[in-house]
């Protein structure tokens, strides 16, 4: 018989066969009045009968040889005892991965372990719970990007996946018994698998040396393969129990430095909060050599510091990467805003151009008709014949027409974008009218002039031009009045308006409206505002921008 100390020695401290057993012996003394006791025994590798005071009282697998069944599970048992309590646990072991009970019992009054135990539960289930919350919000971004950087939302996501499942272990075991294989080959994923994602999109953020890239990539995916193998093998001799052991610590604690590294050169790299993740790599760090130092220490709450340590990795990184991403989005949002603007700019200086060429032509022919126009009237009037003259002048007047203003605005640019939708709209049928009583120049910059008039002419235009509108019209309206611009534009619409708070939802596109939130920005620069409002078919958008004070 040999003695042993729980978690001390593996294979019960034996050199060990495929068929280790042991028992566990206690004698608890108890006080005389009789009362109910809670026993929660954790995880015991891998089959065991527990027996309190000569009779059975749990049994979790099989343990004896014939039929031997593995399972394991936390289990508790109450029971009433007084003066002492004779505890005896049967125990077979055929795996490789632990041996007998690796973690020490709880033992109280049932309610004091209720509450130990549910405790436990919880803050067992706060950091699966984030990990998930992090792969779901993986997914969303992936959807929401539409492949853009998508390989590193995909090894995030990978990353979350894997803790979620190594921290989902302490809460299986509370509900369910399930056999070391092929489980502890998933845990075995999930932990080491967990350390190459996140290795890989460390790798994306700081941007190493591509040999060290390659390097670490392939080290922490050979290693974690290994794990798995390793788990799923039915034999397990001692020497490769020890040599998987000391991999496993070398794995680690390489994990722990290249990410520190790669932390390092993160915050060299200037991104936003690198400090953050090289606080949340290094307390990972920590976590591990707490957790080579002290293999024995045991958490009475909670989860492991290694546990806890990968989980501020975690956010550490998924915070980095979220800003990353969110300002590659801003910067891409404001690109094509900016693509857009001087893509109208360039389509209105056209129009611009051509019309202006038109009139040239016009007036040039004009010019040259002119003189035999002056040829024949002098003609008739040399002859006397006042009557063909008359007619004469009369098919000239005819010819030229009422005619249309030439010029909508005195402002140059609020011109341009008058005319350049007035055209628009004449090409699609919808009635336009404007009216801008404004001067030739304004105190006011001509870009936030061009996006304010042109992203409310333009929102019009395109509600207008819908199919579904009966008698679809764009009107313009502004003036001076009180140091300040007012501007009003309406138009029908038959397409449903969607809002969320204060913002309006895209209809050429998922997601929010930039030209209406540009409008209001542009108007609340100058002190003023921009509201917005629909009824009975027509949407109506008021501006008013304050004049700046002259000096």
């Amino acid at each position: 018989m040999q003695t042993i100390t729980i978690g001390k020695e593996g294979r019960f401290g034996l050199k060990g066969s495929a068929g280790s057993s042991a028992s566990y012996h206690m004698v608890i003394a108890l006080p005389e009045k009789e009362q109910s006791y809670t026993l929660v025994l954790p995880e015991i590798y891998s089959a065991y009968r527990l027996y309190i005071n000569g009779g059975q009282a749990l049994s979790v697998g099989v343990p004896e040889n014939a039929g031997f069944t593995e399972q394991v599970a936390r289990r508790s048992v109450t029971f009433c005892a007084s003066g002492q309590a004779e505890l005896l646990l049967a125990v077979s072991n055929r795996s490789h991965f632990y041996d007998g009970m690796t973690y020490p019992p709880l033992f109280g009054l049932p309610e004091a372990v209720a509450r130990q135990e549910s405790l436990r539960l919880l803050l067992g289930s706060l950091p699966l719970a984030f990990a998930l919350a992090c792969a779901l919000l993986s997914l969303y971004l992936i959807a929401a990007f539409h492949g853009r950087r998508e390989r590193r939302l995909i090894v995030f996501l990978l990353a979350s996946l894997c803790m979620a499942v190594t921290f989902l272990y302490p809460v299986l075991f509370q509900y369910a018994a399930v056999a070391p294989k092929p489980w502890y080959s998933i845990e075995l994923f999930g932990i080491y698998g967990s350390y190459l994602f996140a290795a890989m999109v460390q790798n994306d953020l700081a941007s190493p040396h591509p040999l060290c890239r390659k390097l670490s990539a392939w080290f922490l995916a050979a290693f974690t393969g290994t794990a798995v193998l390793y788990a799923l093998l039915p034999g397990y001799p001692v020497w490769l129990v020890r040599l998987f052991g000391i991999g496993a610590t070398g794995t680690k604690l390489f994990t722990a430095a290249y990410l520190l590294y790669c932390s390092m050169r993160t915050c060299l790299l200037g991104r936003p909060n690198s400090r953050l993740l090289l606080f949340c790599t290094t307390a990972f760090g920590i976590s591990v050599l707490w957790d080579r130092l002290c293999p024995n220490w045991e958490p009475i709450l909670g989860g492991w510091p290694l546990a806890y340590g990968c989980l501020l990795l975690l956010l550490g990184i998924g915070f980095v990467l979220w800003r990353d991403l969110s300002e590659g989005y801003r910067f891409k949002l404001a690109f094509d805003q900016e693509k857009r603007f001087l893509t109208r700019q360039v389509a209105i200086q056209k129009a611009h151009y051509l019309a202006l060429t038109s009139k040239i032509e016009n007036t040039i022919r004009m010019r040259h008709d002119g003189r035999h126009h002056m040829q024949a009237l002098h003609s008739l009037f040399a002859a006397g014949d006042f009557d063909r003259l008359g007619e004469y002048l009369e098919g000239l007047a005819q010819a030229a027409g009422p005619g249309a203003p030439t010029v909508l605005c005195r402002n140059l640019i609020i011109d341009s974008m008058l005319r350049y939708y007035q055209g628009l709209c004449q090409q699609d049928g919808i009635a336009f009218s404007a009216s801008a009583a404004l001067p030739p120049d304004l105190p006011i910059p001509d870009v936030d002039l061009s996006i304010l008039f042109g992203n409310l002419l333009e929102n019009a235009y395109e509600a207008a031009r819908h199919p579904g509108c009966e008698t679809p019209f764009v009107s313009c309206q502004a003036m001076l009045r009180h140091n300040a611009l007012s501007l009003l534009v309406e138009n029908s619409f038959s397409v449903p308006i969607r809002r969320r708070g204060e913002r309006f939802l895209s209809t050429k596109r998922p997601g929010y409206g930039t030209g209406t939130q540009s409008a209001r920005l542009v108007a609340e620069h100058s002190g003023g505002a921009c509201t917005f409002e629909e009824q009975g078919g027509v949407f109506r958008a008021t501006a008013l921008l304050y004049l700046p004070e002259k000096t």
